[in-house]
């Protein structure tokens, strides 16, 4: 792990740094666009290491690289992918959105720092609100329904999975997105899930890391909430 934070602290190339924000890029290489979800996933995964070392750089540049992300949503508590937001087409997606809340829970988890704490809850509302189907199917982006992919789904599961650990409604939605997933995309036959559903054809094929590596995350993420509801109720 020690190693993987020297990568990211000394060998990829910054793109931005300052006081208060640093972004990195997404490639060996300087790039035209920070991608938004890499600098929170980077931050996450500094502020844990630094939770089990100590060591107060580690701390010091994952809160640079989450508040960069945080300060780049929109008035609406959203994020594009890229930022400019011109140099991608992608909008708000479904499951690079809950990649970057879940960085910001993490950050709180490890730190017990609120800063970015009403932002989390105002994005997490978005999400649930924009990029997920009243019957729990994820949807592609806030302006597309199709495809419903299995990655957006396992990720809703994931998100809101954490997100229960500090407002009991949230449990709620990822029984509800993992019910969908299991009705709509596991494959009792061959006992895993299927890629995705558009609207006139399924992507019938099981893909081991994008399909069921990420609903394995996700299902022991459910697994792990329920069992702390539980707990709290006995």
């Amino acid at each position: 792990a020690r190693s993987v934070a020297r990568f990211i602290l000394n060998d990829i190339p910054v793109l931005l740094e300052d006081e208060n924000e640093l972004a990195i890029a997404y490639v060996l290489r300087k790039v035209d666009a920070v991608v938004l979800n890499n600098n929170a996933l980077a931050g996450a995964f500094l502020i844990k290491l630094w939770k089990e070392t100590g060591d107060e750089e580690l701390r010091t540049t994952a809160t640079k690289l989450i508040t960069y992300t945080v300060n780049r949503r929109t008035e609406y508590y959203a994020w594009y992918y890229t930022h400019p937001k011109s140099k991608s087409s992608i909008t708000h997606d479904n499951y690079h959105t809950g990649g970057i809340l879940d960085a910001l829970i993490e950050f709180f988890e490890e730190t017990g720092d609120e800063t970015f704490m009403e932002v989390y809850r105002k994005g997490l509302e978005y999400y649930r609100k924009h990029l997920f189907e009243p019957d729990g199917a994820p949807r592609w982006m806030n302006d597309r329904r199709y495809p419903y992919d299995i990655h957006g789904a396992a990720q809703g599961i994931i998100t809101f999975a954490k997100a229960g650990r500090l407002e009991n409604i949230y449990p709620e939605q990822a029984g509800k997105i993992a019910g969908w997933t299991h009705a709509n995309l596991f494959r009792p036959e061959t006992d895993d899930y299927a890629y995705r559903n558009g609207r006139f054809m399924k992507w019938n094929y099981s893909l081991m890391r994008w399909c069921n590596a990420w609903m394995t995350r996700a299902l022991g993420e459910f697994l792990d909430a329920s069992l702390h509801e539980r707990g709290k109720s006995s």
